[in-house]
Parts: structure tokens; C-alpha cells; sequence
């Protein structure tokens, strides 16, 4: 292992941990814990089957933490507990903007505002928005144009999507009580706060978190689940970041920084320094990443990868 590390990012990546030891500590369990690797193409399936054999282990809703890498898959996770009837808390994934449902209900809202607005009315007409209907409903009441619009949101909508438009709605009523109710002032508020309301936490707490992997440092949970580990060590080529370099040979030296893209192409060009220094920086970030990950349960760790390529 430290062979193939010095592969990636030099012999010298290997002093980064040479003074780091892990101390466990001596005071005995009272019982023995588990680690499971799955390796699957479809963790959304095997996942409802894992959280029933924890609970019926004699584990509760809330001892189960679902750690992600990304924001878009802690959404991806609550849509699929919601969907199978669990209870979730997410401090990330459960914004009401983040709902398909919500946004399309916000996007008829502008184009009503301001249905002379070229943007607004192309993406109406990308929503099927009939200007008649529009035309009918644009005098109701703040709330009652809300319901209505939320009513052609029924067609094949998913338990999730329908606690999300139900916060929406609650959120609406709220700002009715003691603000202009019009649309204009309502969208203002959206684009400053309203967009930050997240569906209000379960009772009782006794429900499944779901965290990113970032959020969960220092926290020690009875079982940890990883239902998508799987990322690069290195950069992953869509998200490449521009680093910036400092030229040494003439002429480039005659600007003291240069913007670059980050790619392996740099490692022959006289940009080679700056780029192994950032592949050794996002390589120890990913490593440390992944040591929080499967360091966090106490008990219980599920971790779900992709089968590897033949």
C-alpha cells in the first residue's frame, strides 16, 4: 500500500502520517461489532433491506446514520426513505428548494409576475403552462394560487415530493399572516430567505439521519451505512480546479501567478511542481476523507460500492 501511495503522489507523501497512531481503547465492549462491504449496481435496492436487519437487530431508526459524499446524493437517499415510509432528518437534503415540485410551482409564480419577460415565457412554455389558465387563476389569493398550482403537481407525485409542496404550502401561509401577500413580495422573500426552509424534523427524533461525510467528524453513531462509496483519490476530470502557479523559468516568471487547469497533461509541462504539490493535497484530502467515513460507528458499518470493473 505505501508502495502504490508513493506511485501517486511521491515518496514523500509517506511522512504525512509517520508520527499518527491509532490508539483503541481498553475498556472492554460488551459486545463485538460488524463491518459489511457490498459491492452492488443498484445500493438503492439492497439499501430498505439493510436498514430492516439493523432494526431488527434490536437497533432504532435514530442509532442509523447515512453518510454521502455530495448533497445531491443525501436528496437522492431521503426521497428513497421517505418514499419506503421512514422516518429522516437531513440538515442538508431536506430543502424545500431542492424539490422538482417546489421549483416548478416558484417558476409559474415569476412568469405570472412578469409574464412579458422573455425567460419567463420560455420557461413556460417548457412547463406546458397554458396563458388562458394562467390568465384565470392569476387573481386568486396568495395561498388559494399556490393550492391550485399544487394541484397539477398531483400527476404520479412521490410521498417525498408531497411533504415537500406540503412545507411549501406551510411556508406560504406563514408569510401570508403577516406580510404583503402579493406575488411580487412573496418571490422577493423566496430569493432572500424562503429558499433556506428545510421540512420540519420528524417527532420525537426516532427517525434515520442523514449526513455527508464532512458534517460527521467527531461524532461517534451506533451504525454507520456508505450507500455510494466510490470516488477518484485524484481530481475528478469534470470538477478540476484552476490552480494557480508560480512560473519559474523565463518568460513566464514575469507574472508572479498564473491561472491553470488542472489536468495531467501539467506534469510535463514547467507547471510539473504545482501540479504534483495539488495531486498530493487532493489525494491526503480524499484519504482523510475516507478515514472519517469508517471511523465513525461504533458498532455497525455498512459500506456499498460499485462491483469493480472486469
Amino acid at each position: 500500500m505505501a508502495k502504490s501511495c508513493d506511485n501517486i503522489v511521491g515518496e514523500e507523501s509517506g511522512n504525512v502520517y509517520k508520527d499518527v497512531v491509532q490508539k483503541i481503547s481498553e475498556r472492554p465492549r460488551d459486545s463485538a461489532g460488524h463491518v459489511l462491504v457490498k459491492f452492488t449496481e443498484n445500493p438503492d435496492d439492497y439499501l430498505p433491506q439493510l436498514i430492516e436487519q439493523y432494526i431488527s437487530n434490536g437497533y432504532s431508526l435514530s442509532d442509523i446514520t447515512i453518510l454521502v459524499r455530495k448533497n445531491v446524493e443525501g436528496r437522492n437517499v431521503v426521497e428513497l426513505l421517505i418514499n419506503k415510509g421512514y422516518q429522516v432528518i437531513s440538515d442538508e437534503a431536506l430543502f424545500i428548494s431542492s424539490s422538482a415540485s417546489v421549483m416548478r410551482v416558484i417558476t409559474v409564480l415569476k412568469y405570472l409576475n412578469s409574464p412579458e419577460n422573455a425567460i419567463n415565457n420560455t420557461i413556460a412554455k417548457h412547463y406546458s403552462i397554458d396563458p388562458v389558465y394562467a390568465g384565470e387563476i392569476a387573481h386568486l389569493p396568495l395561498y388559494e394560487l399556490c393550492e391550485e398550482l399544487i394541484k397539477r403537481e398531483s400527476k404520479n407525485r412521490s410521498l417525498s415530493e408531497s411533504l415537500f409542496l406540503q412545507a411549501f404550502l406551510d411556508n406560504v401561509l406563514d408569510y401570508t399572516r403577516d406580510k404583503r401577500a402579493d406575488i411580487a413580495s412573496f418571490l422577493q422573500w423566496w430569493d432572500d430567505k424562503g429558499y433556506k426552509s428545510c421540512i420540519p424534523a420528524p417527532d420525537g427524533q426516532n427517525a434515520i439521519r442523514v449526513m455527508t461525510i464532512h458534517k460527521s467528524k467527531g461524532l461517534g453513531i451506533p451504525v454507520v451505512i456508505l450507500p455510494y462509496f466510490s470516488f477518484s483519490l485524484d481530481h475528478e476530470p469534470s470538477h478540476a480546479p484552476v490552480i494557480w502557479c508560480e512560473p519559474d523559468r523565463a518568460p513566464f516568471n514575469s507574472i508572479p501567478l498564473l491561472p491553470v487547469k488542472y489536468k495531467k497533461e501539467m506534469g510535463n509541462t514547467i507547471f510539473a511542481n504545482d501540479y504534483h504539490a495539488e495531486k498530493q493535497r487532493i489525494f491526503i484530502d480524499n484519504q482523510n476523507i475516507a478515514y472519517v467515513a469508517f471511523t465513525r460507528a461504533e458498532r455497525e458499518l455498512a459500506i456499498m460500492s460499485p462491483l469493480p470493473e472486469k
